[in-house]
């Protein structure tokens, strides 16, 4: 097979007719910084390494990652991969390739040998749904772990293909405005009740939605008492009216009055998860490292990662002027600070470069939101 070169961050590879998505740049280089800004030495499981790319950034761009492991179906990966972390400068003992389906591995290979490892990646080519309760299952006797995985399937989990998410990730999802936000909480969710089964409760590092993609990374820890009280806590419903816009959530779905007054239903997305997105910690960490680092995304990056300070604190929901009121809308920056003079929060949010978080009451959104 002919050599096919690909580049990300001064780092050359060969892609060798593997699947690699140059689009997923930004992507890899923010779950590059949060590795960077965990203060635990971490051992990386790449899984569905395809290229390695990844999993090399990981490890040449960050002090904390001390060995890494390649995970594929794909001979042809792992041979590539290996290749590439070579030719990148890793050293050969910090790096080793399995080539096994990723959930045989977990399974089989997993506990006898690499149990010692706190960092596991996944990135399939779709949906992530039919490894999260394998990998749940496999660290059920672990205390402390992080999970990092990759979702592509944007349309079952925000909205389109309802069905499919009943199916997969055992919710009911909205495609309305804030479908990405959603989306994201519905992994989310899904992850930690997977988790919840063998007592692991789950703090969320980072929760990026972009482009086609969403990427959640997360701390598991077995705490069944934590666990119990998040499931309480964190775990709920979104209720939404497209008549009038109004939005809540809350641990069961609730019923807007204008939609009862005009004979229709409320429209509501859950079980899913409801608790902050971030760990505020490590994104300012994330932030500062990104000042030091000469990516590509650098502009891209800071304002993803401002904004996701900014909303952690906010409801789980978003709106977007233009679908809220009709005609003329003011600036995101003049909405949010006639709804902070009204007493209110508002921010920005990282799930929309036009749309803002606030817990106002939608009449008082409406009035701040017209020109």
């Amino acid at each position: 097979m002919s050599e096919i070169m690909e580049q990300e961050e001064n780092i050359s590879f060969e892609s060798s007719g593997l699947f690699f998505n140059p689009h997923m740049r930004v992507s890899r280089s923010i779950s590059s910084l949060i590795v960077g800004s965990i203060k635990n030495e971490l051992s990386v499981i790449d899984g569905f390494s395809s290229t390695g790319i990844r999993g090399i950034r990981y490890k040449k761009e960050n002090k904390n990652v001390k060995s890494l492991l390649f995970v594929d179906w794909s001979s042809n990966a792992i041979k590539t991969a290996m290749k590439n972390a070579k030719h990148a400068g890793l050293k050969d003992s910090e790096v080793n390739g399995i080539n096994s389906d990723f959930n045989k591995f977990m399974i089989n290979e997993y506990k006898e040998k690499y149990s010692n490892t706190n960092f596991i990646e996944i990135d399939p080519f779709g949906s992530p749904h039919e490894y999260i309760p394998i990998i749940m299952y496999t660290l059920r006797k672990q205390k402390e772990i992080y999970l990092s995985a990759t979702a592509t399937d944007v349309r079952v989990l925000c909205g389109p293909e309802g069905k499919a998410a009943q199916r997969h990730y055992l919710a009911r999802t909205m495609n309305n405005m804030f479908t990405h936000e959603t989306g994201t909480r519905i992994l989310l969710g899904y992850i930690f009740r997977m988790g919840l089964q063998y007592n692991f409760n789950i703090e969320p590092i980072m929760s990026l939605s972009f482009r086609h993609h969403i990427k959640i990374i997360v701390k598991l820890k077995r705490d069944v008492k934590n666990a119990m009280e998040s499931a309480d806590k964190n775990i709920g419903y979104i209720s939404y009216c497209s008549l009038c816009k109004w939005t809540t959530y809350s641990k069961f779905p609730k019923t807007c009055e204008t939609a009862m007054s005009h004979k229709q239903k409320t429209d509501y997305a859950g079980p899913l998860w409801t608790g902050k997105l971030h760990n505020m910690g490590i994104l300012k960490k994330a932030l500062e490292l990104n000042e030091k680092r000469k990516y590509t995304d650098k502009k891209t990056i800071d304002r993803l990662i401002t904004n996701m300070l900014e909303e952690n604190d906010m409801p789980p929901y978003f709106l977007e002027p233009s679908k809220v009121v009709k005609g003329e809308v003011k600036k995101i920056s003049e909405i949010i600070e006639c709804l902070k003079q009204k007493g209110f929060r508002a921010s920005r949010t990282h799930f929309s470069i036009s749309g803002f978080k606030t817990d106002a009451n939608i009449e008082t959104v409406k009035e701040c939101i017209k020109k």
